[in-house]
């Protein structure tokens, strides 16, 4: 039974747990034998059972997995389905040795699994993926396919076969902004006994954390448990949100890193999302691009909420973009899951403590606001990942064998010669494949119906071309912070006349910035192979005197390839004046398109323009040209 247990569990936190590997405040070398004995024997006590029913023992066993035609569900679960709870119950001394690592004590660890109790995990369970169950059934039978290649290979001594028979991995995409890149997150590890809130010192690290963020040490605890199944990207970029990320996931051309077609996305924008006036567009058309038709295979869309309010300070505020997720989760049927929820009340309680949330947060003044948390935080997001994931398959296969035979209980027709129906009857529900119409604020549900009607009659896509829509096609694309290649070598090419325009690194954020007033910058672009109809400017707000007024006029300008003059002052075919400057006291990086629509690409050019018009600096992270 015990390779049966291996894969039940394994696969189950493949999909899970992504969380926890490497992470604590005290290094190992300083816990004594007799400190690591006491706190084993806490999870030891802590355990419901070490045999809970349902869960296999150690024993092993030598039934044959997955012949005979039987689900991935039925295989990991041959007899019943344990709770969620009883799974992760049983385990407890073993997750958390499977955290624990060279820098992460296992007392530590053990404290932090008795906080983040499976009870506290339970209430972080916001909402599991409705209607369309698809994207789930892959991602399970795609994990446990890997999990069974895996462990065929440590049987037969690690002998390695062709790569490219191997089972692929589950890939997991994270996207967020510098919370989820790790920014911090280090602290309690590389120095806890100096995080005075009076000590402006530590204030000025700002890089990126991603080997300590939750993220890499979901996979490794997965990996470490149960082999080498599943691959978590981590694509955060420091002061982005949802209409950021948006962009990101479009340019499958861009040089960005990221998996073309990864099997889960997780949204965990919401720290940047809650911020902005247009959150709840941001988000609708993220998740709309994520769950477009034009797939023929859509992922699994989670989003993870991990926003505490020590940067806005208002409750009420936090509850309201909650809400709005919720609103948004129910509609599209996506994921949801909240670190906020699991711990908000320890959070809360007690102001002085730093273990889940910025250090010293209520101690300093608005100017130096501090959003991002400490390492605890990311130990429980892995574990509030892992947890909702464990609930999710056991969820799911509960609800397998209702969908694998809708008819177990009665034949409908029978039931249909045998009575008469009154009149109403309702249609067949839209496929649940299929993308409802956009939420919009005065949207009635007589035109929901209308054109849920309309979408019924809908021919599926073919996805041999709904693949070549998905992508743009992009002239030029720049994004600080997923870009592999060097800024200045990316433009080069295109600059034909600077003034005040340079790449700067502030703050740990890499960017285009204008110092002095009309500071102007004018590139051109040449030979593109497809029609030109948007430009996006990434630009970034930020607060204080240095971003007063702050305001950057962008023009692009149309040209005929062999006559760039195109007379002594050609109109600008679009232009947009882009603020700077914002209430609140953070720095964010906001999206905006200019429409164009220039079809011969080829044959004429774009000439484009960008002046500081206002203020004494601005900062542009990203820029593209594309269809």
């Amino acid at each position: 039974m015990l390779l049966k247990w291996l894969a039940f569990f394994g696969v189950l936190f493949l999909l899970n747990v992504r969380y926890i590997i490497s992470m604590t405040t005290m290094p190992r070398c300083n816990e004594d034998e007799d400190t690591r004995g006491q706190s084993r024997s806490a999870l030891v006590a802590a355990d419901v059972n070490n045999n809970v029913p349902g869960v296999p023992s150690t024993s092993t066993s030598s039934t044959s997995e997955g012949e005979g035609g039987s689900s991935t569900c039925a295989v990991l679960f041959p007899e019943f389905i344990p709770s969620t709870n009883s799974i992760w119950s049983s385990n407890l001394t073993r997750i958390a040795e499977a955290t624990t690592d060279h820098e992460l004590s296992f007392a530590f660890i053990a404290e932090m699994l008795l906080i983040a109790s499976p009870l506290r995990l339970q209430l972080g369970v916001e909402k599991l993926p409705a209607r369309d169950y698809e994207p789930v059934q892959r991602a399970i039978e795609i994990a446990y396919a890997r999990y069974k290649h895996v462990q065929a290979l440590d049987l037969a001594n690690n002998t390695k076969k062709d790569e490219q028979q191997d089972p692929p991995k589950l890939q997991i995409l994270v996207m967020g902004g510098s919370v989820t890149s790790g920014v911090r997150c280090r602290e309690l590890i590389d120095n806890p006994h100096n995080l005075d809130p009076k000590n402006r010192l530590f204030l000025k690290d700002f890089d990126n954390n991603f080997d300590c963020a939750w993220p890499n040490r979901l996979q490794n605890f997965i990996n470490n448990i149960i082999g080498d199944v599943v691959e978590v990207t981590n694509a955060a970029v420091r002061a982005t949100d949802s209409s950021i990320g948006q962009t990101m996931l479009e340019g499958k051309n861009m040089n960005n890193g990221m998996p073309s077609n990864p099997d889960i996305i997780i949204n965990a924008f919401s720290t940047n999302d809650h911020r902005s006036v247009n959150a709840f567009l941001n988000l609708e058309e993220f998740v709309r691009y994520v769950l477009r038709d034009e797939q023929c295979q859509k992922p699994l869309l989670i989003h993870f909420f991990d926003v505490i309010g020590t940067q806005s300070r208002r409750i009420f505020e936090v509850n309201l973009f909650a809400q709005k997720v919720h609103t948004l989760a129910n509609y599209y049927g996506f994921g949801s899951v909240s670190y906020t929820s699991v711990l908000d009340d320890v959070i809360y309680g007690d102001s002085q403590e730093y273990w889940f949330k910025p250090v010293g947060w209520n101690n300093r003044k608005k100017s130096a606001e501090e959003i991002h948390p400490q390492l605890g935080m990311h130990v429980v997001s892995a574990w509030t990942v892992g947890y909702y994931l464990l609930n999710l398959v056991t969820t799911y296969c509960s609800l397998e064998p209702v969908m694998l035979s809708n008819t177990a209980i009665h034949n409908p027709s029978e039931l249909q010669e045998n009575q008469s129906l009154p009149p109403g009857k309702p249609k067949m529900a839209p496929p649940a494949h299929k993308l409802p119409p956009a939420l919009t604020s005065d949207l009635t549900v007589g035109q929901l119906s209308e054109k849920w009607s309309r979408t019924n009659e809908t021919q599926e896509l073919e996805c041999t071309t709904a693949q070549d829509l998905s992508s743009k096609q992009c002239a030029f694309s720049w994004i600080r912070g997923i870009s592999k290649d060097s800024p200045k070598d990316t433009f080069a090419p295109f600059i034909v006349n600077n003034t005040g325009w340079s790449f700067v690194k502030d703050h740990g954020k890499l960017g285009l910035v204008a110092e002095g007033a009309n500071s102007t910058t004018t590139l051109e672009f040449h030979n593109a192979t497809h029609p030109i109809r948007s430009i996006m400017i990434m630009a970034m707000k930020s607060y204080g005197d240095r971003w007063a007024n702050s305001s950057v006029r962008v023009q692009a300008f149309e040209f005929q390839q062999n006559n760039k003059t195109m007379g002594h002052s050609p109109l600008p075919v679009a232009s947009m004046d882009i603020s700077g400057v914002h209430n609140s006291e953070t720095s964010v990086s906001y999206k905006y398109s200019i429409p164009i629509n220039i079809e011969d690409a080829s044959s004429n050019g774009i000439r484009l323009t960008m002046e500081l018009v206002g203020g004494s600096t601005a900062k542009i992270m990203g820029l593209s040209v594309c269809s």
